[in-house]
């Protein structure tokens, strides 16, 4: 069987998630954004602009819909019997689902919301946004 993608995936995100705190600002910031840490890549002084912070935060919710997907995916594959690789990170998944919880069923509305409540005022300085 072919494999494509990162098979590891929600290893890889729980593994980069738990060392991004010892990286330095502007990696942590990477880090934030590549494993959909919302809340760190927010209040990361290298992501100050709005245009920055709304895309980290449609970032965020596009990772945890597809993390959504693959898990499901898996679920399905750990019915089958021969074992799929990356089907054994069951805890990792189930650790970045509960970690990306406040991302599942954001809607662009609560997206507003959660710039408006940045530290930084270029973040906040957009307006208030009302829910349509």
């Amino acid at each position: 069987l072919q494999t494509t993608g990162n098979p590891h995936r929600f290893s890889w995100k729980r593994q980069i998630w738990k060392n991004a705190g010892r990286a330095q600002p502007l990696e942590a910031a990477i880090a934030a954004v590549l494993v959909d840490d919302v809340g760190t890549a927010l209040s990361n002084p290298h992501l100050r602009s709005w245009s920055q912070a709304i895309g980290v935060a449609f970032s965020g919710i596009w990772g945890r819909l597809e993390d959504e997907v693959l898990s499901q995916h898996n679920t399905q594959r750990r019915k089958e019997s021969l074992p799929y690789d990356g089907t054994q990170h069951v805890q990792k998944e189930q650790e970045q689902l509960m970690a990306t919880m406040q991302l599942a069923g954001m809607t662009e509305a609560k997206a507003m919301a959660l710039l408006q409540s940045s530290q930084f005022e270029e973040i906040r300085a957009r307006g208030v946004y009302e829910d349509a």
